[in-house]
């Protein structure tokens, strides 16, 4: 996508602030407010970018791709042009201060894993707050895995026993520990051994042992749950080292942010607008312990900790995390330092009881010029969190009475009875659903009126099922036994085709016995005429035969007794078959065989056809 280059400008400035006002970027790039906004709007129909509910603009992920191959030289993060831009698309200031003490966790895994403790990073909370995307985001930025615990055996989490050369054994270094990133999702739907393995990452030291061997561990771990779903069994000791947040806090904002402005599908529309990872950590330059002094700043910060938490907040790592602050997003020692410590007090304030109260004066006091962010305000927890399970039990409610009268809908079959009954339920459903968007009315006896009327309507549901369920296997048994009579029919019909071309009288015989034809007995059928020539050709076979016989040729004699007693020597001829098919002299019974069969094969298919006929009845009926 080609771009002038004021549009490219523009671009670049909206990408480097974040976002902007229209008379803020108008004074940055030296143009009227009228030109400006013609070009914002154009470039908004391109979907270049974007505004937003606070008036402002701020750049897109098409946007972003239209300005191609920024970043490639970018010796940090802080100097990529749309680093200002992603950090502005998370709702709040404590998910932009995870995001950067992620990476920098990981910035020092690979480039200084001995400078100092590092702690790892979580975050727990209700669901539909976002915790995975912060995870996602940092992958998206520096690269690493991203596991969803739930899939995981210890083997993966730990690595596995391999076989040396010599012998021996020794542990397989997992992926967990290659990093930068290792993004733990759903840590407390793991089973209990798979997190006793995972805890053995939970750690600020710069190897792993593992069966007795020391591995290296070169990633940061970022982990998320769902505390009300399932609590985490923290190993002793796992809280200190690490730096967590809690989104409970914060969750009307976040779900507003997640679930009903899509922030997340901006994310990451926003980074897959940039090749990843965006920035290569092994690249960047060693960290620096010139002009890093953090007493100062870590003896304020542990002043404002209440006696819990100076046991919980790992203040040893504000040294390590300063020096990568500088290295990838403040460089100077001082902004580094300030930035470096608020961002710990920002996690720190999201879990009670670990700051004392006024902290923000106290750390607003040191930022000197800095502009720090302010602190997301608290929003009631227990009051949102209730008004949050009653309007879930309400949903609930809801979607099981719909359901139901869905259910009962969708039979059209019903009797007189069963009609009139789901026409009573109906108008009950319709009072209760008419009480249920009403927030005032109390919940407790809409889920008594609720379960009465469900155990109503699955009543009836269950009797008309059941008597659809009786009639449906009838009409089954039904086509079953058409579909038996007529292959019956279509066997016979195979069959008698065939005897009529082999065996006419065989095939005559099977109708017999399937009582389909008669035989009329040879007494009922008219005698024979005697045939004249056959006497007189005897009469004459006997005087030869004597002649014969008379001139010394004993066959003569044979020819004599066979004239004289042919039905010794003759056998009697048994006279033909003669058969009746209702009523009618069967003449031909090869022809009436083939029209037998043909008649067979179309009743075979009729019936075929009223079997399935039966079975779609069926299948409507079910």
């Amino acid at each position: 996508m080609e771009l002038t280059e004021r549009q490219r400008q523009l671009l670049d400035y909206l990408a480097r602030a974040g976002e902007a006002r229209l008379s803020e970027a108008a004074q940055a790039l030296g143009a009227g407010e009228a030109g400006l906004k013609d070009l914002l709007t154009r470039l908004k129909a391109r979907g270049l970018v974007e505004s937003t509910s606070r008036r402002t603009w701020r750049l897109t992920g098409e946007g972003l791709r239209a300005l191609k191959g920024f970043g490639k030289k970018a010796s940090s993060l802080g100097a990529l042009p749309a680093w200002t831009s992603l950090l502005t698309l998370l709702p709040t200031p404590e998910y932009r201060a995870l995001l950067r003490l992620t990476l920098a966790v990981a910035y020092l895994r690979q480039k200084a894993p001995s400078l100092g403790p590092m702690p790892w990073l979580g975050a727990y909370g209700p669901p539909g707050t976002g915790k995975s995307t912060v995870g996602e985001v940092a992958l998206a930025l520096v690269g690493g895995r991203f596991f969803d615990v739930r899939a995981m055996t210890p083997g993966e989490a730990l690595g596995r026993r391999r076989q040396t050369s010599g012998g021996g054994w020794e542990v397989e270094p997992p992926a967990t520990l290659q990093g930068p990133i290792t993004v733990l999702d759903e840590l407390g739907e793991a089973p209990p051994e798979l997190q006793r393995a995972l805890f053995a990452l939970v750690n600020d030291r710069p190897t792993v042992r593992i069966e007795g061997q020391e591995l290296p561990h070169r990633a940061a771990i970022y982990a998320t749950w769902n505390p009300e779903a399932r609590e985490v069994p923290l190993p002793e000791g796992a809280k200190r080292r690490g730096l967590l947040l809690n989104t409970a806090p914060y969750a009307r904002t976040l779900h507003k942010a997640f679930l009903r402005e899509g922030v997340g599908e901006r994310v990451r529309e926003f980074l897959e607008a940039a090749p990843t990872p965006w920035i290569d950590l092994a690249a960047l330059p060693s960290p620096s312990l010139e002009g890093i002094d953090p007493g100062p700043l870590r003896e304020a910060l542990y002043g404002l900790l209440t006696p819990r938490g100076k046991g919980e907040v790992p203040l040893g790592a504000l040294r390590p995390l300063s020096v990568a602050y500088k290295a990838l997003f403040f460089p100077e020692n001082e902004a580094a330092l300030v930035e470096a410590a608020y961002d710990m007090a920002l996690l720190l304030a999201s879990r009670p009881g670990l700051l004392l109260p006024g902290w923000e004066k106290t750390m607003h006091a040191l930022r000197k010029d800095l502009p720090l962010e302010e602190p997301s305000p608290p929003e009631g927890e227990r009051g949102y969190r209730g008004r949050m399970e009653e309007r879930g039990r309400r949903k609930r409610l809801l979607a099981r009475i719909n359901r139901l009268l869905k259910e009962l809908y969708r039979y059209r079959a019903l009797t007189r009875e069963e009609e009139e009954a789901r026409a009573e339920l109906r108008g009950r459903a319709e009072v209760l659903l008419e009480e249920l968007d009403r927030e005032g009315t109390p919940l407790e006896a809409l889920e008594k009126d609720g379960e009465a009327l469900s155990r109503d309507m699955e009543d009836l549901l269950g009797r008309v099922r059941h008597r659809l369920e009786e009639g449906r296997a009838r009409l089954l048994e039904e086509a079953k036994a058409l579909k038996a009579q007529a292959q019956e029919a279509y066997n016979l019909a195979q069959r008698l085709r065939s005897l009529a071309l082999r065996d006419p009288e065989a095939g005559m015989e099977e109708l017999e016995k399937r009582g389909m034809v008669r035989r009329v007995a040879p007494e009922a059928l008219p005698a024979p005429e005697k045939d004249q020539g056959e006497a007189i050709i005897r009469a004459l076979s006997g005087v030869v035969g004597a002649a014969l016989a008379l001139g010394g040729r004993p066959e003569g004699w044979g020819m004599v007794a066979r004239a004289a007693f042919p039905q010794v020597f003759e056998p009697q001829r048994r006279p033909p078959s003669s058969w009746e098919f209702r009523g009618q002299r069967v003449s031909n019974p090869q022809s009436f065989l083939t029209g037998m069969a043909q008649s067979l094969e179309k009743w075979a298919q009729d019936l075929s056809r009223r079997a399935e006929a039966l079975r779609m009845q069926a299948r409507g009926t079910g």
